[in-house]
């Protein structure tokens, strides 16, 4: 036997009452049947069941053991005997609380293939439902006193409360509720399964099904979900003026100030191929295409947010109603400085003609480019083949050779090193290869002088020259505790890094696993992965 979970009993009398008498409550039904126009489903006869079988356990009896538990639509035929066990089930409740009221049915003999299920036999048996009575309903019925029936006729209690679906012995589908006296507290709680589709079904995404199907419109998309629930309908929605019906195109630009939009903004339309939907507007801010600004004024070199080899340069909205605009210009001669001196740098090179030498003059100020230009030089005119001179690229000294009448590229006459690359000398001091790479620094090195190194685990470090002798390599001060985590944003959402095992610095900011964003505009999510990366973009 199956109980359900009443309440907590507080004597034997409460026990007697219970198990002796029968209650009274109405149920949600699905849907009103009306005659002529419902049609009976496997779903009516399934409702009824599972009320008569709460209403037998509230009572004190068994649940009914039904021939062909399943009524399953399309396959399980609707039967003489369907009807018989139901009213048979509803009747044992009347039998034991001895009610003199036992209600008649209509067709009471019912006979296989003369007698035609109506929708009548439906509705008299939830009438028959819906006016059970028995002890424990929380309601002191006529024929109830505070002697047969002391939880009902000695408490007072409140309307019945939603506990949550599923809850206790209740189905998926029922709604457990409870009701309580909340003067008398010696008054035990009342609880009660019910069926409620509407509460307590779960549903899965919606499905676009296509544009005026069904009871939508051409300008409505109708969309569909269902649920895994046994009497959890189909649900249905029109979506209005949705893209796929529309077919908007692209914003057209109208001009500025027009319409609704301010004389700083682009009013812009959509026109749809579907002259049922509306027409989209909008405003866009559009500072090249509507404001009206006054001439550039220079406001200083390396002025934020420009280097110092930058100028600032502004122009203000005439009207101020657009933001000011900036610029940042490279080598101006009002910031920049470069060497009186033009430097040969060789014939040929830097794009220059075989009969143009290219010069250069130093940037003197940081953040400014080195100035170059090609000039005609005699010494760059038709040459003998095999014939050489000296030449300078970045500084550093080369040669030139003439091949058929013309001078090559210079190439620097030293390949002894890689410039500035590093090697360790004996003594544990640390010699560089210079610039041009035509060899190296010597062993020793000046107080205070600092190389760049890897230490033994691969971190950054730093060799300090001490009296003309390199220490070993010494990990640079770290920047953050390694491990350690430090929130940040990546796409909008809360995220994490974390610092590298040196100390040296923070990886990549990393979404935080589990969490989601939307993405294909509202209608996809992505999920961020356990290694810290966004899923592909999914349906919702």
């Amino acid at each position: 036997m199956k109980y359900f979970k009443i309440w907590k009993i507080v004597s034997v009398l409460f026990i007697l009452s219970f198990f002796l008498s029968g209650s009274k409550l109405s149920y949600a039904w699905l849907e009103d049947i009306t005659e002529g126009e419902t049609t009976i489903r496997s779903i009516h006869f399934h409702e009824i069941r599972n009320a008569i079988d709460s209403k037998r356990v509230l009572c004190g009896l068994n649940e009914y053991e039904w021939i062909d538990p399943s009524l399953i639509p399309g396959v399980t035929p609707i039967r003489k005997v369907h009807l018989d066990e139901m009213r048979a089930a509803i009747l044992e409740v009347y039998t034991t609380q001895g009610s003199t009221a036992v209600p008649v049915f209509t067709d009471p003999s019912i006979e296989a293939g003369v007698t035609p299920i109506s929708k009548t036999h439906i509705i008299e048996l939830r009438d028959v439902l819906d006016n059970t009575s028995c002890c424990g309903d929380g309601t002191c019925n006529d024929s109830e006193t505070d002697i047969s029936c002391p939880a009902d006729c000695l408490c007072t209690y409140d309307p019945w409360k939603d506990i949550g679906c599923g809850k206790q012995d209740c189905k998926s589908i029922q709604m457990l509720e409870r009701r309580t006296d909340p003067k008398n507290s010696a008054c035990p709680a009342l609880y009660q399964c019910t069926d409620d589709y509407a509460a307590c079904c779960k549903y899965r995404f919606w499905k676009k099904q296509g544009c005026g199907l069904g009871s939508c419109s051409s300008t409505q998309l109708l969309r569909t979900r269902t649920s895994g629930q046994n009497g959890c309908a189909e649900q249905f929605q029109c979506v209005d003026f949705h893209n796929d019906c529309c077919q908007y195109s692209g914003y057209v630009s109208q001009g500025c100030g027009t319409g609704t939009c301010k004389s700083n903004e682009v009013y812009q339309v959509s026109t749809p191929a579907n002259s049922d939907c509306p027409v989209k507007d909008r405003c866009v801010k559009n500072t090249s295409f509507c404001c009206d600004y006054k001439s550039w004024k220079n406001k200083g070199c390396g002025k934020s947010p420009c280097t110092s080899g930058q100028l600032l340069k502004e122009k203000e909205s005439k009207d101020g109603s657009c933001p000011d605009l900036t610029q940042c210009v490279k080598n101006t001669s009002t910031c920049c400085t470069w060497s009186k001196s033009w430097d040969n740098v060789g014939c040929a090179i830097g794009g220059c003609k075989s009969n143009q030498m290219n010069q250069v003059r130093k940037a003197s100020t940081s953040g400014c480019s080195d100035k170059s230009r090609c000039v005609d030089n005699s010494s760059c005119f038709s040459c003998v083949s095999g014939e050489e001179r000296n030449c300078t690229v970045s500084g550093c000294q080369g040669t030139q050779k003439c091949k058929k009448g013309s001078w090559k590229s210079c190439k620097v006459s030293g390949d002894v090193c890689k410039p500035n690359r590093t090697k360790k000398c004996k003594d544990g001091n640390v010699q560089t290869c210079n610039q041009c790479g035509t060899g190296w620094s010597s062993c020793s090195c000046d107080t205070g002088e600092q190389v760049s190194c890897k230490t033994s685990d691969g971190c950054p470090g730093v060799r300090t020259c001490v009296k003309n002798n390199m220490s070993s390599c010494e990990k640079t001060q770290p920047q953050c505790t390694p491990g350690s985590t430090q929130s940040c944003k990546v796409k909008g959402k809360a995220g994490v890094k974390v610092c590298n095992n040196c100390g040296s610095g923070w990886g990549q900011c990393q979404c935080i696993p589990g969490a989601t964003i939307s993405c294909k505009k509202g209608k996809g999510i992505m999920t961020c992965q356990k290694n810290g990366s966004w899923s592909k973009c999914s349906k919702d």
